[in-house]
């Protein structure tokens, strides 16, 4: 199987390659209003921070436009890891990009985590290329509604469910999920990744007061309830479309928690060969129509395999790079030598700042001679105290010991 990053098309004219991680375009989209939000300025931070991943899919003579400085200890640590570093160039922290500097004499291409209409019209007009596809279907595909409607016209099983639009069919809609047997619910809106666009309701009083909540904010609006299937499996396909076809780059095992937050993947599943084919003719048949309709680029989808065996192809299309995506390259190295490889993150704070030097020499302390590499170190100080967020990599040819290591490092303590 060839590496990951030679199977995309980033290199193969002359041009010079500039990798954007603009993170908060759904969140701009999403509208809706619907749901109590709180802003965490320190959160945000670290989550701009995550664009150290696009160091794993580039190669060293890319430009990567960073909006923070990553610790240089970190870079050091990865270079030792065997990780060639691209050219990393410091960007404001506006909207705004640097196009006149982005042009050498070459052509220029322009590979942002997702592609939106300013940046192409503003690319459009410095004669630079982006990678990726029509801004118009990035954001339809990306609305949970819209590929829920494209879900039930290819003929794939859905959630249980429907869209509403008042007070009255919520109701209605939540009794259904009730006599159906669903003790959870999940009320989405149309944008917004790793939970961000939907809610659980866990049970008759908490529908009543979400109910509540959107009464007194907006009387006009859809949104979609669906009973929440007990999970035996969460899956997820990568799928690139380019040059007239469809490629599964990997198909991972996700781990989510009971609010449907992202945790980390299992980059080396086991499935039976008959659920692994059906799913792989699922995401090709999705994919093929996704490149009929005129999209090209990735598209990351996620899926569930629920408690009566139902396999449920689209729960949502992320029309964009994802985690996984920029990983395929390092994974794709780790399971040349490892049969396992799988990927978590933990986050804490502490009184005293610490360096990545010395956060990585304890988390090492704790993983007792396991194997793990962290491909994300993100840090920001607010109201003297530093709060981190760290991303890593658990790896080995013992199961056993692979998952105690994960263990342990999941326990690690900032304080």
């Amino acid at each position: 199987m060839k590496p990951p990053v030679s199977i995309f098309r980033f290199h193969e004219e002359q041009k010079d390659v500039h990798w954007l991680y603009n993170i908060n375009q759904e969140q701009d989209w999403n509208d809706s209003r619907v749901f109590p939000s709180i802003q965490d300025h320190s959160q945000m931070e670290m989550i701009i921070q995550q664009e150290q991943q696009m160091i794993f899919l580039s190669r060293p003579d890319d430009t990567l436009m960073f909006r923070h400085n990553p610790d240089e200890c970190f870079i050091s640590y990865l270079q030792g890891h065997g990780i060639e570093i691209p050219v990393i160039r410091r960007i404001s922290d506006t909207n705004s990009l640097p196009w006149s500097d982005m042009r050498h004499g070459r052509k220029t291409l322009l590979v942002p985590y997702i592609v939106n209409e300013a940046i192409c019209a503003e690319a459009y007009h410095n004669a630079v290329s982006v990678y990726g596809s029509d801004p118009f279907l990035v954001k339809r595909f990306n609305d949970k509604f819209q590929t829920r409607r494209l879900a039930a016209e290819i003929g794939f099983n859905l959630t249980k469910g429907d869209f509403c639009t008042n007070e009255r069919e919520l109701i209605q809609t939540y009794r259904m999920l009730r006599e159906q047997g669903f003790e959870k619910t999940v009320l989405k809106v149309p944008f917004g990744s790793s939970g961000k666009g939907m809610r659980i309701i866990k049970d008759e009083t908490s529908f009543t007061q979400m109910l509540q909540f959107i009464g007194r904010r907006r009387k006009d609006f859809e949104l979609l309830l669906e009973g929440w299937h007990p999970i035996k499996r969460s899956m997820n396909c990568q799928l690139l479309i380019e040059a007239g076809r469809v490629t599964i780059l990997g198909i991972t095992e996700q781990k989510i928690d009971e609010y449907g937050i992202y945790l980390g993947s299992d980059f080396t599943p086991s499935y039976e060969k008959a659920v692994l084919n059906s799913y792989s003719d699922s995401m090709m048949k999705l994919g093929n129509r996704l490149m009929e309709m005129g999209y090209s680029g990735i598209a990351g989808v996620d899926s569930i395999i629920d408690d009566k065996d139902e396999l449920i192809p689209v729960i949502e299309i992320n029309a964009r790079f994802t985690q996984v995506t920029y990983l395929l390259p390092l994974v794709w190295r780790l399971r040349q030598q490892h049969r396992y490889v799988l990927s978590r993150f933990i986050r804490g704070e502490s009184a005293v700042s610490y360096g990545f030097d010395e956060i990585c020499a304890a988390m090492t302390r704790n993983a007792s001679g396991g194997s793990f590499l962290i491909y994300n170190f993100a840090k920001a100080v607010h109201a003297g105290k530093s709060v981190y967020r760290i991303f890593f990599l658990v790896y080995g040819n013992d199961l056993e010991t692979v998952e105690r290591t994960m263990h342990r490092l999941e326990q690690f303590s900032f304080m």
